[in-house]
């Protein structure tokens, strides 16, 4: 009975000092960065340069009418810290693409523990998994 606490414990630790990139915070990204929050994880990196349009409010967690026009990773963050006022929530206002997806992936080292890829282009996200692949990031 007693070992199920401790190991609990040590679970709620790891996930309150992981740090978890969520690059894209669309239809995906959204429910993910929330998910995480929720989950107990620590520390959130949201990252898109992107706005709310009225036709992601079908699909995306913070698109509502009053978002509209609004940054995606503002107001992502500001929701999660609703959420989790603990939660530390970084924001980096930048797109993946062919060129800077090693640079991005690089500039998130060492602190992450890992990374979600939730973008939609197929070569950025090659890209992006190759630059995972390369850096040993999970």
């Amino acid at each position: 009975e007693g070992g199920g606490s401790s190991s609990s414990s040590l679970s709620l630790k790891r996930l309150s000092e992981a740090t978890v990139a969520v690059i894209g915070i669309g239809g995906v990204g959204s429910w993910t960065a929330e998910a995480l929050c929720r989950s107990g994880v620590g520390n959130i990196i949201l990252m898109d340069l992107d706005d709310i349009c009225i036709s992601n409010t079908n699909r995306q967690l913070h698109a509502t009418s009053h978002n509209v026009g609004k940054m995606k990773i503002d107001v992502m963050k500001q929701r999660l810290l609703d959420i989790n006022p603990r939660c530390n929530v970084t924001t980096i206002m930048d797109f993946v693409s062919t060129e800077n997806a090693y640079g991005v992936v690089q500039s998130l080292l060492p602190e992450v523990s890992c990374v979600v890829d939730a973008i939609d282009g197929k070569q950025e996200k090659t890209a992006l998994i190759s630059a995972f692949a390369r850096l040993t990031v999970p």
